[in-house]
């Protein structure tokens, strides 16, 4: 559960009405995962866990989980949203890994922290508590014994993507010096429009397998730059691709329709802003079967 508020009863109460603010707001947008009207809201259940191996002492995150009918163990995702946090199409995504027996943690980096999107300024939740969070939400799953400690995998979108490599990487692993030997780990990633440019991933080695899914008209982070990470990995765990053509930045969020976001940061755009984002409903049904496919050949479903 969050810490107690210890601020005058008067700041508490604002910071109540805060908080509620934005759980109405996340509710409204684009089938969130809080809007109470899909199935996947309804079974989930609110979970708080610290984080593991951050920069700071350890925060309580909150979490969205849901598990399949029975009483496990289940093999697991943890699920990590982008630069605009929760929404667009999470519970599409909890409820096609609950039909593939796996238990499901959405994991919010944002609303404990008080933030409701970073698109515009990504110092303020850096990718480093990010990966907190990530190894927070792998601990937690991995002491539950409805889950399997040894299938649990990271999934990320666009910023978020970027995150699910760190977590199976060197990247990753430097964060967590004082991790026992019997710590769990993540298995494996699939990263959807993930910034492969950054240069500590392009020289990161690589733990888990890895599947990346990317839009060819992506605007934000070039495909050529997964292309690029993907082909430099000569040994250790594989690395599959996906390119769609003509898909957008953001093309999981099939009901996300065709944007652009000027004040969106974008290091790969001559003016430092600006990204064209919108959903696509064919590569999205195609990235399922890639997922799919990923996951019963790395034994996470029969």
């Amino acid at each position: 559960m969050p810490v107690p508020c210890r601020r005058p009863v008067s700041m508490c109460c604002i910071a109540l009405l805060r908080t509620t603010f934005w759980l109405t707001i996340c509710t409204l947008t684009l089938a969130g995962p809080l809007a109470l009207t899909t199935p996947e809201a309804r079974a989930s259940e609110e979970v708080w866990f610290p984080t593991s191996g951050g920069p700071m002492p350890p925060q309580q995150i909150r979490g969205l989980f849901t598990k399949p009918d029975g009483g496990g163990p289940f093999p697991a995702v943890v699920l990590l949203h982008g630069c605009s946090g929760l929404g667009n199409g999470f519970p599409t995504w909890t409820a096609f890994f609950r039909e593939k027996g796996f238990a499901a943690l959405v994991v919010d980096s944002f609303g404990p922290r008080g933030v409701t999107e970073i698109c515009s300024d990504f110092h303020q939740v850096t990718t480093a508590m990010r990966i907190a969070d990530a190894y927070g939400a792998l601990e937690y799953l991995a002491a539950r014994p409805d889950v399997r400690p040894d299938r649990i995998l990271a999934v990320g979108f666009s910023h978020g993507g970027g995150v699910a490599l760190d977590v199976v990487s060197s990247v990753g692993a430097a964060k967590r010096p004082q991790a026992p030997g019997n710590a769990p780990w993540f298995r494996a990633a699939a990263a959807f429009y993930p910034n492969c440019g950054e240069e500590n991933r392009k020289k990161a080695r690589y733990e888990a397998p890895l599947l990346l899914l990317i839009g060819e008209d992506d605007d934000l982070f070039p495909p050529r730059l997964c292309q690029e990470l993907a082909d430099f990995r000569h040994e250790g765990p594989s690395v599959t691709i996906k390119v769609y053509p003509g898909a957008l930045h953001g093309f999981a969020a099939v009901e996300l329709p065709r944007t652009y976001r000027p004040a969106m940061v974008n290091k790969y755009s001559p003016t430092g802003r600006g990204v064209t984002v919108g959903g696509d409903a064919a590569a999205a049904a195609d990235a399922r079967l890639q997922l799919e496919t990923f996951l019963r050949r790395f034994e996470f479903i029969p």
